[in-house]
């Protein structure tokens, strides 16, 4: 009696384990967070950021698609690149059709960003003041707004140094663009 019992527990547990495998499987966009957030703390883990230098000012030029000159209180001048992007050159796309989302890139960059108090929270600044980061206009990531309209892929490699937060704002961002299949992601679908 005891060993059919066992045995009738068994296949429930393992029923039932098999039942939520099935739906897991079906419903595996609920998972995608957890994924994502798993990726960012890979990340963090390998290369966690150290204490970051945060600069604030106002943009007074966009100079390229990624790329921004800001002014501080002081007086100082400030040039920054968004970190964490693959260069649109290296997309799939031809040369006419990187130079126009480019263009767009850079348009809507400067719609975003252009005369805005912004703070760079700096993952690396040379003495020159030149260096790379993330852009806060307000409270709003700046690079991740760009990645999530499509406007630009992330590379891995250049997302060390960046805090867990913002990597995992960052994934987050590119998956929904992935899935929508906006911008860089629409020739891809």
């Amino acid at each position: 009696m005891f060993h059919i019992l066992h045995k009738l527990v068994l296949v429930v547990f393992y029923g039932l384990l098999a039942a939520l495998g099935a739906l897991l499987y079906q419903k595996r966009s609920v998972l995608h967070p957890a994924v994502d957030y798993y990726q960012a703390w890979q990340i963090s883990r390998e290369n966690p950021g150290q204490d970051r230098e945060s600069v604030l000012g106002q943009v007074i030029k966009v100079t390229g698609e990624y790329a921004f000159q800001m002014r501080t209180a002081q007086g100082l001048l400030f040039n920054f690149q968004l970190t964490g992007f693959e260069p649109i050159a290296a997309t799939n796309r031809s040369d006419e059709a990187a130079a126009e989302f480019k263009e767009q890139c850079k348009s809507r960059f400067t719609e975003l960003i252009l005369s805005n108090d912004v703070r760079v929270a700096a993952t690396f600044l040379s003495p020159l003041r030149t260096g790379l980061g993330v852009a806060y206009r307000g409270e709003t990531n700046v690079n991740a707004v760009l990645v999530e309209a499509g406007l630009a892929r992330l590379n891995r490699n250049y997302l060390k140094g960046l805090a867990r937060d913002e990597l995992y704002d960052l994934l987050r961002a590119e998956r929904k663009a992935r899935e929508q299949g906006l911008g860089l992601w629409n020739e891809q679908k």
